[in-house]
């Protein structure tokens, strides 16, 4: 039974063979062994009511991750749940779980089917009396329980074979586990196994050193291999062109001319850096906490950002920023929805942004408001920050979030949800990030449709502060959720009438109606702006917070081959005021870590580059976009982590020193970004008081 649940699961999940399915075996074999043991254990009663329990929970756990991924395109993690965020989104949205089932019976039913097998063979044996369910001699007990270990240590002996590579099974297991490769590399079970040794606090860092690369010296050269600029991988993968770089920070302002001037600028032009005054030397060496004392190190050693032409340009602006539910590309129309269409298009015009799918809606959040990455493992980070930090009262010390930040230079911060106030811990998480903040059910009183409006929402708000400049609101929106039909999803069937005409399939219709909330909330906003006179004195910057997952099979077809590079996860990010002249093309590849740096220098805060994972992406900071499965995008390649191939662009030369360069930034981020969260860094650092 376990061996079938192992191989239906993968198969269901990954539409393939995966060489997870070979190491799952093992485990299976192996489980299956041990309640072999445990059912022959007690009266014939008692072991088959251990037998019914094991059975129903094998049944339950499959179907459970099945039907969560299905929705969600991610694996459910128990660490998630006993923190906050999985559990919320499984219960909150039960007829979308519905729905889901409904759409995927036939997995459902054949995940089932072994527990309908069971109560088949128990019936079988009452009536024929086989005596098949007979207790063994104690002795086969122990042969059950031996079996189980030893499969399972041949197991751990054979992984090897896999090879001991980055992200290799071996690699998984041993050093640095990662959730969403772990099911297809490791299987269900281990990857099962693996989730909670985590969650009892087993650690899934891996060895990192603390003496950070510096991104900016791994430029690749230039590939003459051929006259079209493509070249093959070292692995034997082939690559393909990408846009020219326009400059060093990847934005059209750094021309020829730019470079130039630049190259006579005299010695004694001071170069500015965004760092505060914090000695983390003098820091790790007080330190005894040796996690903290391995932070100290690696801010000490990384490399800070430059200020630049674009510093402080909006210094003194009032914020409004956005996280948009299932924002995308697709959600961009010039007829359809021509305010999101006018915000994309002018202002800052990013072409190389990303919106990396990590675990859920709140994940998305998390990394918009700090510019650092989520645990990435399904560890409810956000929840965390106000449950497992080491300040009395249980909170992190959030120093570098917006609120945080804008409210010690006086600015008015406000921040609104208009669904469930207390959705993921919004009531606890969003106050710590220094916000007055209000949804529905304390204080938001938008009305309770599925979804809320966005419309409404600026409309019951925008009031509370447009007149009380500065002020900076954030907002985290719903009407673009799914499912994406006309009858389950009132913003869709509310604005029917803008799409019903439209060359499109019933779903992405459905789905572009309910974005068109979102284009009419920003209209308001807008005009409401500028009868208050306070549009050309206001930046609104606006990201999703992840894709639209429900649509996955329609853009998946959409996109084709680029779904291997990351194409799902491709987005628009609006950085845009009205006092700008002109559009800034920015061809830097970024993702929603490097908002919350690139608008600190935008507006002049004074801030520490290196507090953040992300980057100003307007500097001279090579870009760089990292994966919940540590794949990871440059302004040079695409790295895939499941396949461990690259795609090159710009017509760079990969070299496997390069891609090894870029792997240990990656893990050295990863590993920091988790540590700033479970050391409560901030709380150390008097500078950021």
């Amino acid at each position: 039974m376990c061996i079938y649940m192992e191989v239906v699961f993968g198969l269901l999940v990954f539409q393939k063979v995966t060489s997870g399915m070979l190491w799952g075996l093992f485990a299976a074999a192996s489980l299956g062994f041990l309640l072999s043991g445990l059912t022959n254990l007690g009266r014939t009663r008692v072991r088959r009511i251990v037998g019914w329990v094991c059975q129903s929970l094998l049944c339950l756990f499959y179907g459970v991750q099945y039907i969560y991924y299905k929705i969600f395109k991610t694996f459910l993690s128990y660490s998630i749940v006993v923190h906050g965020g999985g559990g919320e989104a499984l219960s909150e949205f039960t007829g979308t779980i519905f729905d889901a089932i409904y759409r995927n019976i036939f997995g459902v039913l054949l995940l089932l089917l072994p527990l309908l097998a069971y109560g088949i063979y128990l019936h079988m044996e009452r009536v024929i009396r086989t005596g098949m369910f007979h207790r063994k001699t104690p002795a086969w007990t122990g042969v059950f329980f031996v079996s189980a270990l030893v499969l399972y240590l041949l197991m751990l002996c054979l992984l090897p074979l896999s090879g001991k590579s980055d992200y290799s099974a071996w690699y998984l297991y041993h050093s640095e586990w990662v959730k969403d490769l772990s099911f297809e590399k490791l299987g269900f079970l281990i990857s099962t196994r693996l989730d909670l040794a985590s969650l009892a606090g087993g650690s899934s860092s891996g060895d990192v050193e603390s003496d950070a690369v510096n991104l900016a010296d791994l430029t690749p050269g230039s590939s003459d291999d051929t006259e079209d600029g493509t070249s093959s991988g070292e692995d034997g993968s082939t690559s393909s062109d990408g846009e020219d770089a326009t400059g060093e920070n990847g934005t059209e302002a750094c021309t020829e001319e730019t470079t130039s001037e630049e190259e006579t600028t005299t010695e004694a032009e001071e170069v500015k850096y965004n760092v505060l005054d914090i000695d983390f030397e003098a820091y790790a060496e007080s330190e005894s906490d040796s996690d903290v004392k391995w932070l100290h190190e690696y801010m000490a050693s990384s490399t800070p950002t430059k200020q630049n032409e674009y510093t402080g340009l909006f210094e003194g602006y009032n914020l409004i920023l956005i996280c948009a539910e299932s924002f995308s590309p697709w959600a961009v129309d010039e007829e359809v929805t021509p305010t999101l269409y006018k915000l994309v298009n002018t202002g800052f015009v990013f072409e190389n942004f990303y919106n990396p799918g990590f675990n859920n809606t709140s994940d998305g959040e998390y990394m918009l408001c700090t510019g650092l990455l989520p645990n990435g493992q399904g560890s409810g980070t956000f929840q965390s920050t106000v449950k497992n930090g080491t300040a009395a009262d249980g909170k992190n010390d959030m120093a570098l979030c917006f609120g945080n930040l804008l409210g010690k230079l006086g600015y008015l911060t406000l921040a609104y949800h208009n669904h469930t106030y207390s959705y993921y811990k919004h009531d606890l998480t969003h106050p710590n990030m220094g916000y007055v903040y209000k949804g529905l059910g304390n204080g938001l009183d938008v009305t309770a449709t599925w979804p809320e409006s966005d419309l409404e929402m600026m409309q019951l708000t925008l009031s509370e502060y447009i007149d009380e400049e500065p002020f900076h609101a954030y907002y985290m929106t719903v009407s673009g959720h799914m499912n994406y039909t006309w009858i389950g999803n009132s913003m869709s069937s509310k604005n029917k009438s803008y799409v019903e005409d439209l060359d499109l399939s019933e779903s992405l219709k459905a789905y572009l109606a309910a974005q068109k909330e979102l284009d009419l909330a920003l209209e308001y906003v807008l005009e409401t702006l500028e009868e208050a006179g306070e549009l050309d004195h206001t930046v609104i910057a606006l990201a999703a917070d992840h894709y639209p997952y429900a649509l996955e099979e329609e853009l998946t077809a959409e996109i084709g081959d680029e779904v291997n590079w990351y194409g799902l996860y491709k987005s628009n990010l609006i950085l845009w005021s009205a006092s700008m002249e002109e559009p800034v093309y920015v061809t830097k590849a970024c993702s929603s870590i490097d908002i919350a740096p690139t608008l600190c220098n935008l507006m002049g805060i004074e801030y520490d580059s290196r507090l953040y994972t992300g980057n100003d992406i307007l500097s001279d900071e090579p870009g760089l976009v990292i994966f919940s499965d540590k794949g990871f995008a440059t302004d040079y390649c695409i790295y895939n982590t499941s396949t461990g191939q690259y795609k090159a662009l710009n017509g760079a030369e990969i070299t496997e020193e390069y891609l090894e360069s870029v792997k240990e930034i990656v893990k050295q981020r990863w590993k920091s970004a988790g540590l700033i969260v479970t050391t409560d860094y901030y709380s150390y650092l008097a500078e950021l008081d």
